[in-house]
């Protein structure tokens, strides 16, 4: 089951739709961004993994820390760190611009795929 997102997230349309489309298979998510060391970056709140072909693209992860997890030990990928404690502005509003552009980004040959087609993950 899907843990509950962070509270910044919870009444967020964006954050929502993400959740759906993606369940749905709907939603190509875009590939991780890295720093300069080579560190992916994951979002606060993110919950579907955007390796190719992990079943984990279709089935939401209970949480972000999960996510993390499951890309080291699972893809052998090394994230951002992320200290702890609350998430700051800066963390919530960049969260927020990146669910954003998976909207913005989601056009009919960019976001979609059609209902009867695999994802192409």
């Amino acid at each position: 089951m899907v843990g509950d997102p962070p509270a910044f997230l919870k009444n967020f349309p964006r954050f929502q739709w993400y959740r759906e489309e993606a369940m749905a298979g709907r939603l190509r998510l875009p590939p991780y961004e890295k720093t300069a060391e080579g560190d992916v970056i994951v979002y606060p709140g993110e919950i579907f993994c955007r390796i190719p072909h992990c079943e984990k693209g279709v089935t939401p992860i209970s949480r972000t820390t999960n996510l993390r997890h499951h890309l080291v030990n699972v893809h052998r990928e090394k994230c951002t760190p992320r200290p702890g404690g609350l998430l700051t502005q800066e963390e919530k509003a960049q969260a927020m611009a990146w669910f954003n552009s998976l909207r913005s980004s989601a056009g009919e040959d960019n976001g979609y795929v059609d209902e009867g087609q695999a994802t192409s993950w």
